[in-house]
C-alpha cells in the first residue's frame, strides 16, 4: 500500500474566508511570514509516502526567499524531491511539485498549451511493489484552455500502467473540456467537493489513476491552511505490498 495526497498549498498562505482574498492580498506580492503554516502543511503530510503539490513556490520576495518545496520535504521528512517552476513573476514563483520517500527515477517539467503559468510535474518513482509515474497538474480557469490541456495530458499518459494524475484541475472531470482524461482515468473516490475549504461547493481537485490501479480513499486527519481542501488516497498495489 502506498499512501499519496495531494494538494494545493496557496504558496503557503493562509485563506479562511472569501473576504481574504482581498484583506489578505500582500500576502501574494510581498513578503508575509510563513512559517506556521509551513509547520501545519508538514505535519498533515507525514502520515504519506508520495505528496503532489500545486502552488509551490521556489523562493520569491513574497517568501523571503524561501524554497517551499524543498522546506516542506526537510520539515516533513521526505528524503526525495522535485520542483517544478510554471510561472516567474519579479515578486512570486508559483509551480508543482512531487514529495517522496521512494527513489526518483526520472523528473519532466511539462508546459501545458495555451495558457501561461500552468503545466505539470510527471516523477517515475522507484517503490518496492515496482515503478509508478505521478504527475502533478495545475489546469487553467479557462475552459477552452482546460480542454486543451486536458488532450495533451492524455495523449501523454493514457495507456501507461501504473499511472497517477493529482491536482488542481480547476474543473470537475465530468466537465466536457476534461472528457479525453476522464475517458482514459478513473477518478479516485475523494470528497463531494474541495473548493472553496471553508465551504467547499466545487470539486475541482482530483487523484486520476490508470485503470490497473486500486485506490481508495482515507481521510487526510488535519485541516490545512491553504484555500482548497486536500485529497488523500491509498494506493493498493496488485501485490498488496505494505511499502512504509
Amino acid at each position: 500500500m502506498i499512501r499519496l495526497a495531494s494538494v494545493n498549498i496557496q504558496a503557503g498562505a493562509r485563506t479562511d474566508a472569501w473576504h481574504h482574498y482581498l484583506s489578505r492580498l500582500h500576502h501574494q506580492f510581498r513578503f508575509a511570514d510563513r512559517s506556521r503554516t509551513l509547520d501545519e502543511i508538514a505535519a498533515a503530510l507525514q502520515p504519506f509516502d508520495v505528496v503532489a503539490l500545486q502552488e509551490s513556490d521556489e523562493g520569491s520576495a513574497r517568501t523571503g526567499g524561501r524554497h517551499l518545496t524543498h522546506e516542506l520535504a526537510l520539515r516533513a521528512g521526505f528524503s526525495f524531491w522535485e520542483h517544478g517552476t510554471n510561472r516567474r513573476l519579479p515578486h512570486a514563483t508559483t509551480g508543482n511539485a512531487v514529495l517522496s520517500r521512494h527513489p526518483i527515477e526520472r523528473a519532466r517539467v511539462l508546459g501545458l498549451p495555451a495558457s501561461r503559468g500552468r503545466g505539470a510535474l510527471a516523477v517515475e518513482l522507484r517503490t518496492p511493489s515496482g515503478p509508478l509515474t505521478v504527475v502533478s497538474v495545475h489546469l487553467s480557469l479557462r475552459a477552452s484552455a482546460r480542454a486543451q490541456q486536458g488532450r495533451a495530458l492524455a495523449e501523454g499518459f493514457a495507456g501507461r500502467a501504473r499511472t497517477l494524475v493529482a491536482g488542481d484541475f480547476n474543473a470537475d472531470t465530468l466537465s466536457p473540456e476534461l472528457a479525453p482524461l476522464a475517458g482514459n482515468f478513473s477518478r479516485a473516490p475523494g470528497p463531494a467537493f474541495t473548493y472553496p475549504r471553508w465551504s467547499p461547493r466545487r470539486r475541482i481537485d482530483h487523484v486520476l489513476h490508470s485503470p490497473d490501479l486500486r485506490l481508495e480513499s482515507e481521510p487526510l486527519g488535519r485541516p490545512l491552511p491553504g484555500d482548497h481542501a486536500p485529497l488523500a488516497v491509498r494506493i493498493l498495489t496488485p501485490e498488496s505490498l505494505d511499502v512504509r
